[in-house]
C-alpha cells in the first residue's frame, strides 16, 4: 500500500472548482512539489491531505502510522517561540525514534542483547 492514496478528490468554493477529480498516490521516498498560480488549489490540497479540511467528494487513505503535516504560509507561533523552535518541537517524535534506532544499531554492532528483539526494535524505530 502507498503511504498516501487519494482518489477523485473534489473541492469547490461556491462555483469555483479548485480540485476536480484529483487522484494521486505517494510512496516512501517520493518527493513532490506543487506548482501553480494563486488560487489553483495547492494549499487546499495540502490542507485536505493533512486532514485539516474535508474534500467535497473523493477518498483519502493513509497507511497506518503515516501522518501528513501542514505548515501554513503564515504560521501562528506559540508566544515566545521562534519558527525554528516550533519546527524543532514538531520533530520531537522523530528525534525519539532516531535515538531508539541508534541505540538498537549500537547494540547490534556491539553484539549485546538479543538479536531478534534488537532487529525488531530497529525496524520499528525506522518505520
Amino acid at each position: 500500500m502507498s503511504l498516501l492514496d487519494a482518489q477523485r478528490l473534489h473541492k469547490a468554493y461556491g462555483p469555483t472548482v479548485v480540485l476536480g477529480e484529483l487522484s494521486l498516490a505517494l510512496d516512501e521516498n517520493d518527493r513532490v512539489g506543487l506548482v501553480g498560480v494563486n488560487g489553483a488549489g495547492k494549499s487546499t490540497l495540502a490542507r485536505i491531505l493533512a486532514g485539516l479540511e474535508a474534500p467535497d467528494a473523493g477518498e483519502l487513505a493513509l497507511r497506518r502510522g503515516a501522518r501528513v503535516a501542514y505548515l501554513p504560509q503564515r504560521p501562528s507561533l506559540r508566544a515566545g517561540r521562534s519558527a525554528r523552535e516550533e519546527v524543532l518541537a514538531g520533530l520531537a517524535e522523530w528525534r525519539r525514534a532516531e535515538a531508539r534506532h541508534e541505540r538498537a544499531s549500537a547494540a547490534l554492532a556491539a553484539g549485546s542483547g538479543e538479536l531478534g528483539s534488537l532487529v525488531e526494535e530497529q525496524a520499528a524505530a525506522a518505520a
